[in-house]
């Protein structure tokens, strides 16, 4: 009996440790990250959080969403911004971005994720996902469109509806259509925590079709950067639990999305850029506990990772691998016309990257 007591202990310890060790394989502790990277990157000194990027392919402007996320954590309510930068002008050591007003239209502003579209009549929308509180995700969540002017945003409208539960990212189909990704189940306590722990296949993909919100995907795994490509109406998401990115065929009827295709693309995917020739760009964070402790201290890097693949998800290929030192946590990578641009969660700074020919 005691012989027994001590096998089904020595057993239950071990699964045990199995259990630990593949937790953290999964956080990418004992991956080895060799830093690389082609071209060459300048720091544009810029705004807290740039977390999100989309740039106006016609015109070369890049828009850019902030928000200091650490000021938050520290009790701090500092409305966030938008800003811009000129892609099409020639880098210089003085160029910052220039920050567009008319977000003081709204009474609170923390942008997230952000999304372009032209209308037919050629007018530049931009969507922007406003979370009302900072770190209260139950204090609700809304869609901004703006018109966008010279150095200046207008408010057109704001949408909000109880399914944009914990928006993270957006893709406009339209004038008043877009689809929105949540990116966790459980909101806050406990359950939250063990959900991105476990990574429990919780969140969902929203569609709006101008009058009507509705699930549309729902089953996966911390859903985080979405894209639309009008001219093939594909969708492209990542899991950021799964490590993937898939892609979908989108119906113009109903906004019902079907998979076609899709790649492994690492650890910790982030956001999604699509460049005028089609390749998929997406920003990973390859160490999640480097994420976390860079999350709650500035000195500590976490180190970041930029895929490109095919426009058909294929041939993925790694254009930048960093430490951190030089940007911590990047979440998103927009290339334009042979050039890189680095958002970050936190950092006040931007990286602008030309790409090796």
């Amino acid at each position: 009996m005691r012989e027994a007591v001590v096998v089904v202990g020595v057993v239950a310890g071990v699964s045990f440790v199995l259990a630990v060790l593949a937790l953290l394989s999964s956080f990418g502790v004992f991956d080895v990250l060799n830093p690389r990277f082609a071209g060459s990157c300048s720091v544009v000194p810029g705004p807290p959080g740039p977390e999100d990027i989309a740039i106006d392919h016609e015109t070369g402007i890049a828009y850019i969403s902030s928000d200091d996320r650490r000021a938050h954590q520290h009790g701090a309510n500092i409305p966030g911004q938008i800003y811009q930068l000129d892609l099409s002008k020639p880098a210089k050591p003085d160029t910052v971005p220039e920050l567009l007003t008319g977000t003081d239209q709204l009474e609170s502003f923390h942008p997230h994720g952000i999304s372009l579209f032209r209308t037919a009549a050629g007018q530049t929308l931009l969507f922007v996902i406003n979370h009302a509180v900072p770190d209260q995700p139950r204090a609700g969540h809304s869609i901004e469109i703006f018109a966008t002017a010279e150095g200046r945003l207008n408010h057109l409208e704001s949408i909000a509806n109880l399914l944009f539960r914990s928006p993270n990212d957006i893709a406009a189909v339209g004038p008043r259509q877009f689809y929105v990704t949540n990116d966790r189940g459980y909101l806050d306590g406990i359950a939250m925590q063990l959900e991105r722990i476990f990574s429990w296949a919780n969140s969902d993909v929203v569609y709006f079709d101008g009058q009507v919100a509705s699930v549309v995907l729902d089953g996966l795994t911390f859903a985080n950067g979405i894209q639309f490509e009008p001219q093939t109406e594909r969708v492209f998401i990542t899991e950021t639990g799964a490590n993937t990115l898939s892609i979908y065929r989108r119906s113009r009827a109903d906004g019902a999305l079907t998979p076609t295709n899709g790649a492994e693309v690492g650890r910790g995917p982030d956001n999604i850029d699509i460049d005028e020739n089609g390749n998929i760009w997406i920003a990973t964070h390859p160490k999640t506990f480097k994420l976390i402790a860079h999350a709650d201290r500035p000195e500590s890097p976490s180190p970041s990772r930029v895929v490109r693949l095919q426009e058909d998800g294929t041939s993925l290929e790694e254009i930048y691998v960093g430490t951190g030192e030089e940007l911590s946590a990047v979440s998103v990578a927009a290339a334009y016309k042979g050039e890189m641009l680095l958002g970050t969660i936190f950092d006040a700074k931007l990286l602008r990257c030309r790409l090796a020919e």
